[in-house]
């Protein structure tokens, strides 16, 4: 069936197709932004129940947020097929990467990393992949890895009519657990795909080899994991050690999670040691792995079980990661007998298909198929651009496997040492946009820092406490807010600690510390304090009468000494000689209105000159009769501010700019003229601006969407691309954003 449009996404073309799905590159017009649709098989809907399973599974894999898990933009039906439309990768696949030859330690140490933190969210969930390989491993345009596909398998098996008692699975990537139709899977399956991925990175070759599903299955299930360090000798003599670790035959031996698998990758790439002792072995007695070895008669008629104590390495408990706080660890299945009578009947070909009821869903063979779905994801292909090729099954027989996909057979050519390995490509460095290299931002209450494409995502509060007024301090290693009645700073190592706190103060509204560190300025119970900035000092404040005592200027501490004042928050200029403080004011229409009022403070004087006051008569903000206040604002330090008003859910308005030399204000929002806003805040260098959106339209489904463009593209047309984020998923959540200087620009 074509599609014109499917949904409210028009259609550019065909990406590709496989065996549970068709996908489509396509445009959305709300968004103004290219996204992937994935149509799933209309016999799906057959299944009386899968409807509902749909939309439960699908709704569950869209709250999967995480900035390495492609996002789940939406979900739907069209003329009676579902649909799930996602980001658009642009960068390619890892398979598409692989095709080149083996990646350096360094790059596979990053996307392990990604990877890794990105299943860790989905299995502290409940989410299992069960079809990890290198084609579900895509790519941004700056080369950002991210996992794709998650809980797609979880969705097309649900129902009982639609697949039976399948195995979902690439044999290739398969754990012994998949393998023996094990239903009670955990993460630590995900984690044993990781490391043949690991080894398949790093050699471009794969671990187990043979001419046909059931071997290859069986090698899974038997054989000693390969010596990688035998086809790639200059690799540190610990990778062994760790893809070892990851690809034991029994779960209970692998990582508890995919950071811990990383954490250790990167310590041996460093050089740093991690434990030397031995797991149990990954094969039978008399392989040439270098475990403990057991002997025969451990190995009984019943069960291919390994015996021996079991060693974890350092780092294989839990491991903090966004949004996860420990292993998914369900309860334990009791161990399976028969391992050996059902290994005979796959030695015996297929016909093990009859023997446990199952179904295979498999894709290639040593490596993916060239028509892999979620590959298709990473190519925008032109209106023009012919549809690719389709593959079909064979049909299936009652004593065979239903192949999916086409199965190849994987050629057995090592890598020949002869062969000069590619030198190791050193990390890209962050970039820099806007004068800025990191971006501190408040995601679920608490406060996380990224570089600006995303990638180091790193969460540095855990308290969930409410929390506002980000600042960078100015040793650039510490995030400073206002939550409660104190000031905090967390830093990078994730320490928090107090900058100052006033005890029963009734309101705390702002603070702002002066470009050259010398001031801070704080808004303490609607009045004005502009002090010394003493560190030391400060943290022992506990009252207004210790921000008097640390004031150079008594005109300034308080500001207006006498009068209400009545400050909210506050911003230096970048020069430190005037300050913009905004502050609560009687209003043309009777009513107490926020008002921005900026004060040159250049001299110590009591009447400090006014050098403006907006939006008064400056210019008009929507309902400012009935809502006149300002929730969000900020100043590039010089001429120009951004503002938002209050529209909906308690936080977000539409979007003013203000040019004070001109005395003239105009509403923006720039997301098709669409409302809205919160948090605009300018780059260090005033050339890009930061908000973030919500779809009015959406309503209590709206998410939050971050945005860092360039201040000239505003009603320029082009399209503003969202920032490589999680979307905020409450809508009434408040979030806010500051960005670090660039040391070195």
């Amino acid at each position: 069936m074509e599609f014109e449009n499917i949904g409210r996404y028009k259609v550019i073309a065909e990406l590709g197709r496989g065996g549970m799905a068709t996908v489509y590159s396509a445009h959305d017009p709300r968004f103004d932004r290219d996204v992937a649709v994935k149509v799933l098989p209309q016999t799906m809907m057959h299944d009386p129940q899968f409807r509902t399973r749909f939309e439960r599974e699908a709704k569950m894999i869209g709250l999967l947020e995480h900035p390495a898990i492609v996002p789940v933009y939406d979900f739907g039906e069209e003329e009676n097929q579902p649909y799930i439309v996602m980001r658009l990768m642009t960068g390619g696949a890892l398979s598409d990467k692989l095709e080149a030859g083996p990646l350096s330690p360094q790059e596979a140490g990053s996307i392990i990393t990604r990877v890794g933190q990105a299943l860790d969210v989905a299995h502290s969930k409940g989410i299992i992949h069960r079809d990890l390989k290198p084609g579900n491993i895509l790519f941004d345009q700056y080369g950002n890895a991210f996992l794709s596909d998650f809980g797609i398998a979880r969705i097309s098996d649900g129902g009982g009519t639609l697949t039976g008692s399948q195995i979902i699975g690439t044999p290739a990537y398969m754990s012994p657990e998949q393998i023996q139709g094990d239903k009670q899977i955990d993460g630590r399956s995900d984690l044993y795909a990781l490391g043949i991925i690991l080894f398949h990175i790093l050699t471009k070759d794969m671990p187990f080899k043979a001419d046909t599903p059931a071997k290859l299955m069986m090698a899974h299930v038997l054989d000693p994991v390969p010596r990688i360090t035998k086809l790639r000798p200059g690799l540190p003599a610990g990778v062994d050690q760790v893809i070892e670790k990851a690809m034991q035959k029994d779960p209970d031996d692998r990582y508890a999670t995919g950071a811990a698998l990383a954490a250790d990758f990167n310590a041996v790439l460093q050089g740093k040691p991690i434990d030397s002792t031995a797991t149990r072995i990954s094969g039978l007695p008399g392989s040439d792995s270098q475990s403990t070895m057991v002997s025969a008669g451990a190995v009984n008629e019943s069960a291919a079980t390994m015996v021996g104590q079991s060693t974890p390495l350092p780092g294989a408990g839990p491991t903090p990661v966004p949004g996860y706080t420990g292993p998914y660890a369900p309860p334990q299945p009791a161990r399976k007998t028969g391992s050996f009578v059902l290994l005979a009947v796959i030695g015996l070909g297929l016909v093990v298909m009859a023997a446990v009821g199952g179904l295979f869903i498999f894709n290639a063979l040593g490596k993916e198929s060239p028509t892999d779905v979620a590959a298709a994801l990473t190519h925008t292909a032109p209106a023009n651009a012919p549809e690719p090729t389709l593959t079909h099954a064979p049909e299936p027989s009652a004593t065979s496997a239903e192949i999916a996909l086409p199965v190849e057979t994987a050629t057995d050519t090592p890598l020949p040492s002869e062969t000069p390995l590619p030198s190791p490509t050193a990390t890209p460095a962050a970039p820099i946009i806007g004068g800025a290299d990191k971006i501190a931002f408040l995601f679920g209450n608490d406060v996380w820092v990224a570089n600006l494409d995303g990638s180091d995502l790193v969460q540095l509060t855990t308290d969930q406490e409410s929390k506002f007024n980000l600042i960078w301090m100015p040793d650039g290693q510490h995030v400073a807010y206002i939550s409660g009645d104190c000031i905090n700073q967390v830093g990078l190592d994730h320490v928090v600690d107090r900058v100052a706190c006033f005890e029963g103060a009734l309101f705390l509204d702002g603070f702002d510390i002066s470009p050259d560190a010398s001031q801070i300025a704080i808004s303490l119970n609607r009045e004005l304090f502009i002090v010394t900035f003493d560190a030391a000092v400060l943290k022992e404040a506990r009252s207004r009468n210790n921000l008097i005592a640390l004031s150079t200027c008594e005109h300034f501490a308080p500001y207006d000494r006498g009068s209400n004042v009545s400050s909210k928050s506050v911003q230096f200029s970048e020069d430190g000689t005037r300050i913009a403080l905004l502050r609560l004011s009687p209003g043309a229409s009777g009513l107490q209105e926020d008002l921005i009022h900026v004060l040159d403070i250049s001299a110590c004087v009591e009447k400090p000159p006014s050098v403006d006051s907006f939006p008064a008569t400056r210019f008009t903000i929507d309902n400012y009769d009935v809502t006149p206040l300002l929730k969000t604002w900020d100043w590039n330090g010089t001429e120009l501010f951004l503002m938002t008003n209050i529209v909906r859910n308690e936080h977000f308005g539409s979007l003013y700019f203000y040019n004070m030399p001109l005395f003239h204000g105009e509403k923006l929002d720039p997301i098709n003229g669409d409302c809205c806003y919160v948090a605009p805040r300018w780059s260090p260098d005033g050339r890009f601006i930061f908000f973030a959106f919500q779809d009015a339209g959406q309503g209590e489904n709206s998410v939050t969407v971050f945005y860092f463009v360039s201040f000239s593209s505003i009603g320029s047309g082009s399209q503003l691309v969202p920032m490589n984020l999680p979307e905020i998923l409450t809508s009434r959540e408040y979030t806010e954003a500051a960005f670090r200087a660039a040391q070195n620009p």
